[in-house]
């Protein structure tokens, strides 16, 4: 898993595999994270994207300590097929108050509207997530649900 941010408007993408996590990867991700809200204020979007890797329950009390104290609030959305892993985020929520959702790939679009992140700069911050990770087939299958036009780069001239 890996974090990667973007700054207008605030929101920090991560990518997981279809494995558990393993310490070296996860204390990465929590050293990544707490650096890209050290400086953050206000409502930060957390886009997570997993083909069905989870937290065990001392990683997420580990991840709940690492956002609460920060100055933003990090609201997370979690986009799998997996109905397992909406379940654990369902519980998450209540167990923490954060909020936290899981969705399906086709909810992508709407959900980066209402929270006014362009879905091309989301998309883009996940590919970079990419290029030293296998590929993650849930961000494949969002992809494959829209045109590839509106996520493409502009070529300079």
């Amino acid at each position: 898993m890996r974090t990667a941010t973007d700054n207008a408007p605030p929101f920090i993408c991560s990518a997981g595999l279809n494995a558990p996590f393993v310490n070296e990867d996860w204390e990465g991700l929590l050293e990544d994270l707490k650096h890209a809200v050290a400086s953050m204020t206000g409502v930060v979007y957390s886009y997570i994207f997993t083909d069905g890797g989870v937290p065990t329950p001392s990683q997420r009390k580990q991840l709940y300590d690492a956002i609460q104290s920060r100055q933003a609030t990090i609201v997370t959305h979690v986009f799998t097929t997996s109905p397992l892993i909406r379940g654990v985020i369902t519980a998450y929520r209540w167990t923490t108050r954060k909020e936290a959702y899981g969705h399906q790939p086709e909810d992508f679009l709407h959900v980066c509207q209402s929270n006014g992140t362009p879905p091309a700069q989301v998309l883009r911050c996940a590919d970079a997530l990419q290029q030293d990770m296998p590929n993650i087939h849930m961000l494949t299958q969002i992809k494959s649900l829209f045109p590839p036009q509106p996520f493409t780069q502009p070529h300079s001239t």
